[in-house]
């Protein structure tokens, strides 16, 4: 059984006040339960109560209690237990009767608005020449990543892949659906295409982080010179080093069109 009792060197914080923190106990391992003012209570190291660290169970990030408060679909009904990563979380009644604990970041930010099993009941509509989908009437926007989820079936499913299969059905094991136009929020069927992982890779723009604007573009340190190359299923084709970064993108657009690849993008060049 675990031992915590205080040792002898310890000194004692029991009793003292950091912040919004009281502590009431020792925890054992240099750490000790602490209950904030709010109620709720936590697990603290001794140098996070000495040190500049946040000195309460987050609930200052909240702008007063959520409690009687209304979400879209969610009635707030009282304060839930403090999760392990130490968000505040709420009690909260949906419509149709589901409770569920939402962070309280997640209402006050609207990303949380029902229980989640309500949303997967609404009938869900899709037009394949716009690309949009519709829940109950209402379009369904994109996410902060700039792609639509549509839920159907208890299960969350991505808007390209959702639409392709209401039209062409289930997508061949080792495929996937890929935006010719690069918007992941454009689904319209005729923007959609199947293509293998690597292919799919080949429609997207030159990476942050590289060293080079251009795709298929690197620069070589060990010869200080711009290195061209193309990858396809794992397999590297070098295609030359060369002075200047716009000569190397120059060989990998010829090479490009010289294979006739179907997905791989080409790079925009100075001049065009």
């Amino acid at each position: 059984m675990k031992n915590n009792t205080l040792h002898k060197n310890v000194v004692s914080l029991i009793g003292n006040v950091y912040g919004k923190l009281t502590v009431v106990a020792y925890a054992g391992r240099s750490k000790w339960l602490c209950r904030c003012t709010c109620g709720r209570e936590l697990l603290k190291q001794t140098t996070k109560l000495h040190g500049e660290c946040r000195l309460s169970c987050a609930c200052a990030r909240i702008e007063g209690d959520l409690t009687g408060k209304i979400f879209g679909q969610l009635t707030v009904t009282g304060i839930a237990p403090i999760d392990s990563g130490h968000n505040v979380r709420y009690h909260a009644v949906c419509k149709c009767g589901n409770v569920i604990m939402p962070r309280g970041c997640r209402l006050l930010s609207g990303e949380t608005t029902s229980c989640g099993d309500c949303v997967r009941r609404i009938s869900i509509k899709y037009s394949p020449q716009t690309g949009l989908f519709y829940a109950d009437s209402k379009p369904i926007l994109p996410g902060s990543n700039g792609y639509v989820r549509v839920w159907h079936d208890n299960y969350g499913h991505m808007a390209g892949r959702f639409a392709w299969k209401l039209v062409h059905g289930d997508i061949p094991a080792g495929y996937e659906i890929d935006h010719i136009n690069r918007k992941p929020a454009d689904n319209r069927i005729a923007n959609l295409r199947l293509v293998t992982s690597s292919e799919n890779k080949h429609n997207q723009v030159s990476r942050k982080g590289s060293t080079s604007k251009y795709r298929g573009v690197c620069w070589d340190r060990s010869r200080s010179k711009w290195m061209a190359r193309f990858t396809l299923l794992g397999k590297v084709t070098l295609l030359g080093r060369f002075d200047t970064e716009v000569a190397a993108a120059i060989a990998y657009n010829n090479y490009v069109k010289f294979i006739g690849h179907p997905t791989a993008l080409l790079n925009t060049l100075p001049d065009e």
